[in-house]
Formats: structure tokens, C-alpha cells, sequence
């Protein structure tokens, strides 16, 4: 393989560089995270390698949302910067080659230089998915969290709707949590339950919870640990009167554990 080239707008005329964005869906179960790291594979990391092996360019990709290890992707949005002149179905086809099976890029397309994937997002929707039995179906482990108990769902959807609107949300940031301002906007809020799941065509009876939290932005564990709190709600440990008090004394120590992230999917991002 010949040396990559770095796609540098001083070098390069700037009518040869396009913006490409991309959607991009992963099972973040084998991964760090999003964010390329010194150790481990990300997927991030993997999106640069295998865009730098269709373009022979050094890329950088920028993304829309750093979601955590194990943390899963429906509709991550993210960019590149490169002069290829390949099309942009040919170049989704080719970079998906080059892509291990649990990373697969729906959709590319040109867009203005000044997009920026992060910056520009209106909205964020996550989305979490709790089998409320036992022992959830095998084939759903890596992407559900097996809650064993009788969760009381109507009080765990009172709990989730205290969140709607601007808060500080410190008692539901991780420790080592970098944001500057702990401030953000939730702007929806849904729970709904199902008693069945097909997948794959095969039909699971199974007991699902799934909440769906959209916002501006979100703080570090920030939709895990208020997962973590209704479930607590659920359990009847808290009230869902408390979670409007968490809030207020921004004290981590009252929220609820942190969900693992195995149930937790970056559903969409609007623009």
C-alpha cells in the first residue's frame, strides 16, 4: 500500500476537498468506546483506518456524539475531509469492506465545509432497553439489561418525566466527567413497555422496558445513571418525587447505580 497522503487544506486546492458526512450504526460490545485511545479498539479508530485504506489519505473523523464502551449506535452521525473523487455510494461500499461486521456506514453524503457534527445537532436521542425478568433471552443479552424484580413501570415513567427541561444534572454525571458546565436540556422523555420482542423472526416473550431520553446534549453516564435511578424508582427504593430532589442537591451519591452499557443505543441525532 502506498503511504497515505494527509488531506491538509493548504496543500490541497480547496476545490478538490469535500466534507462528507455519514451515518454509521455499531454493536459497541468489542470496543472502547468511540474515541480513539491509546489502548483498545474504538470506532472511531476503526472508521479512520479503513477510510484512510479507500482513500489513501490520513483522515480524521469527527463525531457527533463519544459514546462509552459497550455503548451501541443506530444513527451516529460523524465526518471526514478528503479529495477523493469516488462517489458516495462507491465510497460507503468500499470503506464497509474494509470494516469488521459489527460497524456498517448507512449513508454518505457531501455537505457544506462549516458542518460540524457535534456542534451543529439540535437534538440526541438515546434510547435503553431493560429485560425486566430473570433470565433475558440469549440472543438479547448483549443489548438489553437483565433486571430481575418486579419493576413498578408507571412509577419509574412519573420519575423519568421530572427530568423534561433545563437542569443541572451533576448528581447524574460520572466522576471523571470533563464538561465545564453541568447545565443541559432534556427536551423528551417517553417509557413504554412490550411483553414480546421479535428478532431475527423469531418472536422472544419477554417482559421489555424501554426509555427513551432526547436533549441538546448529555453529560458523561449521564443517561445510564438516570437509568440506574429509575430503576431504583421501579424497585420502589426511591419515590419518583426524588428524582426532582437529586437534581437539586446535585449530589451524585443519591442518584441510583450506573446502568451497564450493554442496553444503551445512540438512537438518532437531528440536525
Amino acid at each position: 500500500m502506498q503511504e497515505a497522503k494527509k488531506v491538509n487544506e493548504n496543500s490541497i486546492c480547496q476545490a478538490e476537498i469535500k466534507t462528507k458526512k455519514f451515518i454509521v450504526q455499531y454493536d459497541g460490545t468489542n470496543y472502547e468506546g468511540w474515541q480513539v485511545q491509546k489502548r483498545g479498539r474504538t470506532i472511531q479508530g476503526e472508521l479512520e483506518q479503513a477510510v484512510s485504506a479507500v482513500t489513501q489519505e490520513e483522515i480524521c473523523i469527527i463525531g457527533a456524539s463519544r459514546t462509552d464502551a459497550g455503548v451501541h449506535a443506530l444513527g451516529q452521525v460523524a465526518s471526514f475531509k478528503t479529495s477523493s473523487h469516488l462517489s458516495n455510494d462507491v465510497l460507503r461500499r468500499a470503506i464497509n469492506a474494509h470494516l469488521s461486521r459489527d460497524i456498517r456506514i448507512k449513508t454518505v453524503e457531501d455537505v457544506s465545509d462549516e458542518f460540524h457534527p457535534r456542534f451543529d445537532a439540535k437534538e440526541k436521542t438515546y434510547v435503553y432497553i431493560i429485560a425486566n425478568v430473570i433470565d433475558p433471552p440469549f440472543f438479547l443479552r448483549p443489548y438489553v439489561w437483565g433486571v430481575r424484580g418486579v419493576l413498578n413501570y408507571k412509577a419509574m415513567e412519573q420519575g423519568l418525566s421530572k427530568l423534561s427541561g433545563e437542569w443541572d444534572f451533576s448528581a447524574f454525571r460520572a466522576s471523571g466527567c470533563g464538561a465545564k458546565n453541568p447545565i443541559r436540556t432534556i427536551i423528551r422523555t417517553e417509557l413504554t413497555c412490550q411483553e414480546s420482542l421479535d428478532f431475527m423472526t423469531i418472536p422472544y416473550e419477554t417482559s421489555l422496558i424501554i426509555i427513551r431520553i432526547t436533549g441538546q446534549s448529555f453529560l458523561r453516564y449521564m443517561v445510564r445513571n438516570i437509568v440506574g435511578t429509575l430503576v431504583e424508582v421501579g424497585h420502589e427504593r426511591l419515590l419518583p418525587d426524588d428524582i426532582e430532589e437529586i437534581l437539586k442537591k446535585k449530589n451524585r451519591q443519591l442518584a441510583g447505580p450506573t446502568a451497564p452499557a450493554c442496553g444503551l443505543f445512540l438512537e438518532k441525532i437531528d440536525y
